[in-house]
């Protein structure tokens, strides 16, 4: 077998059999940056169609180097792969693809676009070694929100507050809902004010005010 490192996107497909790849395994490949050190994902996106067929080609050359009358050819005899330049995936969008294909994000974060503003905020990972705290505030992404009615019959909601560092559970009682409950949406980006506390050894954040943040 050969464990050599790959040289190029070429180089990888003449050593892949056509069976490990297809259409969809490369698409997914690419989106979640596995050819990051060979070829731009959005570039193999847009040039998936040219790719295939250097794989077909490339793997039907191989076979007949195995033949008698194929030992005299060689893997060089295969056209040249050559891409059409297109626009770089934003960073956006490549985090987008992490995020659905493996479940994290390996390039970064969307909250590294709001840096300026981690300076006034503390790391959700903190907060929970703690435990306990007056008032602070976490920059984060809402990456989940259940809405549910009070005995009352008054809504609040249960969240799930991310950063770079970690997650919290947390909660927003009726009468701050009332005040910022049209802004909150899910994977959207907040500096959120409130107060951590220890339910059950199992720290969560009450949350008094939102902030939604935009990017331009």
């Amino acid at each position: 077998m050969n464990r050599a490192r790959y040289t190029s996107l070429a180089n990888l497909l003449e050593r892949v059999s056509v069976k490990d790849l297809n259409k969809k395994s490369i698409e997914a490949l690419a989106r979640s940056g596995a050819f990051d050190q060979l070829v731009e994902r959005n570039e193999i996106l847009e040039n998936i169609e040219k790719i295939l067929g250097y794989l077909r080609e490339a793997n039907s050359q191989s076979k007949d180097q195995h033949s008698l009358f194929g030992l005299i050819e060689d893997i060089s005899s295969v056209p040249q792969l050559t891409l059409e330049k297109r626009p770089p995936a934003s960073q956006d969008q490549k985090l987008t693809w992490e995020k659905e294909l493996l479940g994290f994000y390996i390039s970064g974060h969307p909250l590294d676009k709001f840096k300026k503003l981690a300076a006034e905020t503390k790391p959700i990972k903190l907060l929970k070694e703690r435990h306990s705290s007056s008032s602070v505030k976490v920059l984060c992404m809402l990456t989940a929100i259940r809405r549910i009615l009070t005995r009352r019959g008054e809504p609040m909601v249960f969240l799930k507050l991310q950063d770079t560092t970690d997650e919290i559970e947390g909660v927003a009682f009726p009468s701050t809902l009332k005040m910022y409950g049209h802004m909150l949406e899910a994977d959207k980006y907040y500096l959120v004010e409130g107060r951590v506390s220890d339910r059950n050894g199992v720290p969560s954040m009450v949350c008094n005010t939102f902030e939604l943040l935009e990017y331009s």
